[in-house]
């Protein structure tokens, strides 16, 4: 009996000293100043799908790998910032010594550029396609590859149509994202189906005009729709989408738990990985002066699991995908 005391006196010794180890060692870690201090400037409320969202919930990956490698990083945030709020931000970040700041759009390509010029400890990352904008050293840009989740979506389209008649609806105007997404789809759509025919509406801006331009669409014979657009705008027109008996895709938000019957699935840049990789690329002083095309080989862009079709036409989507664009990230 003795001895089984002395057992568990020792055991319980060791665990406790174990524990106030591990206590300390997290204790130092937060305490410590940060290693890493980043700045994150959205152009959107980052509650709203979209890659503004994406972003903001990736700081919690980006904390993740830095604990993993036994580092604190700080983030401070600048959201729904218009153009000369984006620079004052990306300045003050710059002023407060912050070793990154990340500006989620390429509206912010001029701010970042100007900033970039006149703090170069600070390395300065836009998410977008900043043409010559790349003559500062501490300036990257880190562009998606649309045009090849849209070319996943516009295969899935085609091959869930039977009409061939579809439709790709944006809240947004002409920009360079969807200008990707909808090259990608009508090449996607051509390759399954050169007969098939795509319909692009930009700028809905309300429920009330989307479920409008919807139901002339189905009227139609359009039966497969891809949706570009506000959360409640977009959970009104699957509802609408599922009542008439047709199909749909969308950007960044799986809806498969709600409307099982009706989605194909959705498609979004993973920010989250996107930003982990920049921040061991800062750790590791590879990150600078750079612009970084990333594409679905190293899941820089994700799909969701593809859902309403046979198994057959998934295989040759995912067999499509990988031998087409087995690139993943490059400069």
């Amino acid at each position: 009996m003795k001895n089984h005391n002395k057992k568990y006196l020792i055991l319980s010794g060791i665990i406790s000293i174990s524990a106030l180890i591990w206590i300390a060692w997290v204790f130092t870690l937060y305490a410590a100043p940060p290693d890493i201090r980043v700045g994150l400037i959205l152009s959107k409320n980052p509650q709203e799908i979209g890659a503004d969202n994406f972003l903001y919930n990736s700081a919690g990956v980006m904390k993740r790998e830095m604990l993993n490698r036994r580092k604190q990083v700080e983030i401070s945030y600048a959201q729904e910032a218009y153009q000369n709020q984006a620079t004052v931000a990306a300045n003050m970040f710059g002023e407060g010594s912050y070793d990154l700041v990340v500006l989620s759009d390429e509206i912010y390509c001029d701010a970042a550029e100007a900033a970039a010029g006149r703090y170069a400890e600070t390395i300065y990352i836009v998410i977008g396609d900043c043409e010559e904008k790349e003559n500062e050293k501490n300036l990257a840009t880190l562009h998606f590859r649309y045009d090849e989740l849209g070319e996943a979506a516009g295969q899935v389209m085609a091959r869930r149509s039977n009409s061939g008649k579809l439709l790709y609806m944006t809240g947004d105007g002409k920009n360079r994202r969807n200008q990707l997404i909808v090259a990608g789809l009508k090449r996607g759509i051509k390759s399954v189906n050169p007969d098939a025919q795509l319909n692009v509406v930009r700028d809905v801006q309300d429920s009330g005009s989307a479920m409008r331009i919807l139901e002339r669409a189905m009227d139609k014979g359009v039966d497969v729709i891809n949706l570009d657009l506000p959360r409640q705008t977009l959970l009104d027109a699957y509802r609408v989408i599922q009542q008439r008996g047709k199909h749909a895709s969308n950007w960044n938000l799986d809806l498969s738990p709600l409307y099982p019957e009706t989605t194909l699935g959705s498609y979004n840049p993973d920010v989250a990985s996107v930003m982990a990789w920049t921040i061991v690329e800062l750790d590791n002083d590879r990150l600078a002066g750079k612009r970084y095309s990333l594409g679905l080989g190293q899941n820089a862009l994700n799909i969701t699991p593809i859902y309403n079709l046979p198994d057959s036409e998934i295989q040759a989507v995912h067999e499509a995908i990988q031998k087409t664009h087995d690139r993943g990230w490059r400069e």
